[in-house]
């Protein structure tokens, strides 16, 4: 994707991340980072003229959208406009046929569409090319020729024209974003009359996913929401800001002269400065040139929305980024400025020729835990409490709890700022609002709880009142129907789990460490003497491997081989915020989460026919590794297997392999992300590292295995591990349904209501943590025991649905980091590694790059 950083680029972008799609974009350096910051995107940086940059960032894609482009209405700029938008778009295209990419959407421009008197433009009008046009225009017109010849060579090219853009994540801002902070800070004192084709961006963001999906190659698809006045746009103003329209309407013709006559004067005086009053900026208000959208409606089945509802989304976006006042609270909002505190310039739809970002967004980036202050959090200061009525609960009066302020659409409810960061928008509320507050999401009334107190009240509630099986339903198709939440009854639900504890029993413990320690080796034994590695990635492989031979056994690792971690991945990346609305809904992510979980399962089934067919008696296949016979130990499929139902028969093959495959995703993806912000937290900490070496060589003889009793006595490493839990928990999200009245800390909690739990949120409160967003792994130690205030700590859950595999968890992290600090050493490739929140295990964003360099024989 090229122009990821511009107005239309930052909405597609996370659509398509939502839609869960891995996505690639190429950046050019200084471009401004708001538009991106804490998305899960691989950067490229590179410049649209740099052909060998181009194909670098296109190489290995399976479709491009193609969104940068150099926007104005001046007549000068010829030459830089012409090299970004018509040689970048050269570039791209020509890559994209390189590389063998199967489709490439081109953003196109309605002003390079030719005007019929008399009616609306249509794509079949050609471009006239003897009026006054301006530069941007005609390369528009060029880009368009650009795609036409790329499809004679037989590249899937389609143009997705857009007209002007209008809507939220407009970070540079745009055009019409500026006319908007300007309306709202009052410095709009006249307009000109006139009219133009609006589109929303987020019906611009629907319209280039049609045009990927459905349109015919070679060909161009007009989108626009509606057309619009200047007069109605000014009435949508004024709505959403509370102030009034300006009151002079300034006659067109007359400031289309002096727009020409201060032309001249501007270039000598301000020969840098984008012109925003320009006569082709006038001419196109008095064309009100109209659209006809015909052709997109019944070959792509483009369905537009709203204008105001875009307007309402683009202010609630600048409120919430700082940029303008929430409504209903004074607090002064500074002008956006750009270097050397000028006027920011020009949006150019993308990265190729991005601005800096405004200095009220640079002030809010720097904070650790991605928090911006209010930024992208939808609360403001002044808290919406609403009524505090009395509710009877019992012979309790409970209040109601306090409401996040309406700045979003009723039944969505702050989707996007919750999508995007739920960890800063919590923890922004529970600053403003207090412990305990609802808001609405995807149409459920959320109840959200924080502190020690609420979470023993929800921990410990009866399950036929705040139920975690119908919270998570929305897991089954990973889990497979009647397994785990889907389970017929609560009952059902823990007799499906209790064989578990016996595999993840003492009694293996010390087979799976050998296991665990044996792998780490292996991987470790094919690294080179130094170099870079993905620290996540090859966590993963690790705990994929371990995962697979300690619970469902060897023959089952041999069979898939190297393709496990990959399907493991896969399965865990459908687990993510959209299933809450539908798991069956017809996203990408699902489709290859359902394609992961069927094939892990035919082979899952495949080993689980070989051991019913074997003898009684037979244990070649049971011991997890290779010296686990030794010591009795079993994998939890033999567990399983040998696992009975109340009325004496065996365990159905189903049920087992769903148990299995719902242990995996919930241990093993857990355990990966927890080690991988374990080393990173290190390496940002590097004075622990000869610490911890030092407890090894008093604990662990150099040439002898690791087990349970060396591993517990790393109390250092433990703690370690224990802050990494709680700076970074593998579960930022607990969750509750409740299915009659309740109270949580006396506030009412209406039955149907989703509870709430963030640990991740929880875990910063200074008054349980002292100074907690600092690394203290002392803070665990003899005389502190911060973790032992009940329900403090809860990275893994509490109360009687802990998971059950906490202890696996810490030996599997404990062994990884004994091993690899024992054999290498580790530095940082960059200063920030940020959280990837696009699913409910938060990693750090890919890649998580980090050098290595081994250790020699000796001090290893």
């Amino acid at each position: 994707m090229t122009g990821a950083s511009g107005h239309l680029g930052a909405n597609l972008v996370r659509r398509l991340l939502a839609d869960g799609q891995d996505v690639r974009a190429l950046v050019r350096p200084g471009s401004p980072a708001g538009a991106l910051a804490g998305l899960a995107v691989h950067r490229t940086a590179g410049d649209l003229r740099d052909p060998a940059a181009v194909a670098a960032a296109v190489e290995g894609c399976e479709s491009v959208y193609h969104c940068a482009a150099r926007v104005s209405t001046a007549a000068r700029g010829h030459r830089e406009i012409h090299a970004v938008n018509v040689l970048g778009t050269r570039n791209v295209l020509e890559a994209a046929r390189q590389h063998g990419v199967g489709r490439v959407v081109v953003t196109g421009s309605f002003s390079a569409t030719g005007q019929a008197p008399g009616r609306a433009g249509t794509e079949r009008d050609l471009h006239y090319p003897f009026g006054p046009h301006t530069p941007y225009t005609r390369s528009k017109v060029l880009v368009e020729h650009e795609c036409c010849k790329a499809a004679a060579q037989g590249l899937e090219v389609v143009v997705a024209v857009s007209t002007a853009i209008i809507g939220p994540h407009d970070y540079v801002p745009s055009r019409m974003g500026r006319v908007l902070l300007d309306f709202a800070h009052g410095r709009l004192l006249a307009y000109i009359p006139g009219g133009f084709e609006f589109v929303s961006v987020q019906d611009l963001v629907q319209g280039h996913l049609l045009a990927m999906a459905r349109g015919l190659p070679g060909h161009k698809y007009l989108l626009s929401t509606e057309f619009c006045t200047v007069d109605r746009m000014m009435d949508l103003y004024a709505q959403v800001t509370g102030r009034p329209k300006p009151r002079l309407r300034m006659p067109a013709p007359a400031m289309e002269t002096l727009a020409r006559l201060a032309e001249g004067p501007r270039s000598v005086l301000t020969p840098h400065r984008e012109a925003r009053f320009t006569p082709a900026a006038v001419r196109f208000l008095r064309s009100e040139r109209r659209a006809d959208c015909t052709l997109s409606r019944e070959v792509l089945g483009y369905r537009p929305t709203s204008i105001a509802t875009a307007v309402e989304q683009a202010y609630r976006c600048f409120a919430d980024r700082g940029l303008v006042e929430r409504r209903g609270v004074a607090s002064p909002a500074p002008r956006p400025t750009g270097r050397r505190g000028r006027e920011a310039e020009p949006e150019p739809e993308g990265a190729a020729m991005a601005t800096e970002p405004t200095e009220a967004t640079e002030a809010t980036e720097g904070i650790e835990a991605g928090v911006e202050a209010g930024v992208e959090t939808g609360v403001e200061t002044g808290v919406e409490t609403g009524v505090e009525t009395g509710v009877e609960t019992g012979n309790r009066k409970a209040i109601t709890a306090p409401r996040l302020p309406a700045r979003h659409l009723p039944w969505l409810g702050p989707l996007p700022a919750f999508h995007r960061d739920p960890v800063a928008m919590l923890r922004a509320a529970r600053e403003r609002v207090g412990d305990t507050f609802a808001f609405p999401l995807l149409g459920q009334e959320v109840v959200f709880a924080c502190g020690p107190g609420a979470h023993a009240e929800v921990f410990e509630a009866d399950e036929a009142i705040l139920s975690q099986r119908e919270a998570y339903r929305f897991m089954a198709p990973v889990f497979g129907p009647g397994i785990g939440f889907d389970a017929a009854t609560p009952e059902d639900m823990d007799a499906q789990i209790a064989p578990m504890r016996s595999a993840l029993g003492s009694r293996n413990l010390d087979a799976y460490v050998r296991t665990m320690e044996a792998e780490v080796r292996a991987r470790t034994a094919h690294w080179s003497t130094q170099g870079e590695i993905d620290l996540l990635a090859e966590l993963n492989r690790m705990t994929a491997a371990i995962a697979t031979r300690c619970l469902i056994g060897e023959e089952f690792h041999r069979r898939m081989g190297p393709e496990l971690p990959r399907l493991y991945r896969e399965l865990e990346s459908g687990i993510r915020l959209a299933g809450m609305l539908s798991p069956k809904a017809p996203i990408p992510a699902f489709r290859r989460r359902d394609r992961a979980r069927a094939a892990i399962a035919e082979a899952i089934g495949q080993v689980i026919a070989e051991r019913r067919r074997r003898p009684p008696g037979d244990e070649t296949a049971v011991p997890p590794g290779s010296s686990a016979g030794a010591t009795g130990g079993q994998d939890m499929l033999a567990v399983l297997l040998a696992a009975r139902t109340p009325d004496g028969d065996p365990m159905p093959d189903h049920i087992v392999t769903g148990i299995l495959i719902g242990m995996i995703v919930a241990g093993q993806h857990t355990s990966a992300v927890l080690a991988t912000w374990t080393g990173v937290l290190l390496m940002r900490h590097p004075d622990y590292v000869p610490l911890l070496r030092a407890e090894q060589e008093e604990t662990w003889a150099p040439g002898s295995s690791l087990g349970t009793r060396t591993l517990r006595r790393m109390e250092l490493l433990d703690n370690c591990v224990r802050e990494a839990e709680r700076l970074h928990p593998p579960l930022i999200l607990l969750m509750r349904k409740a299915l009659s009245d309740t109270t949580i800390r006396g506030h009412h909690v209406p039955a149907g209501s989703l509870v709430m739990i963030s640990p991740a949120v929880a875990h910063r409160m200074p008054e349980v943590f002292a100074h907690p967003d600092r690394f203290d792994p002392s803070r665990y130690g003899t005389g502190r025991a911060e973790h032992r205030r009940p329900y403090a700590l809860i990275g893994f859950g509490g109360g009687k649905h802990r998971c059950i595999g906490v202890a696996f968890a810490y030996l599997q992290v404990k062994t990884v980091w004994s091993v690899l600090l024992r054999e290498a050493d580790f530095r940082p490739t960059r200063s920030a590694y940020p959280p990837d929140y696009s699913t409910f295990v938060p990693a750090p964003a890919a890649p998580c790059t980090v050098r290595y360099r081994k250790r020699s024989t000796t001090s290893s």
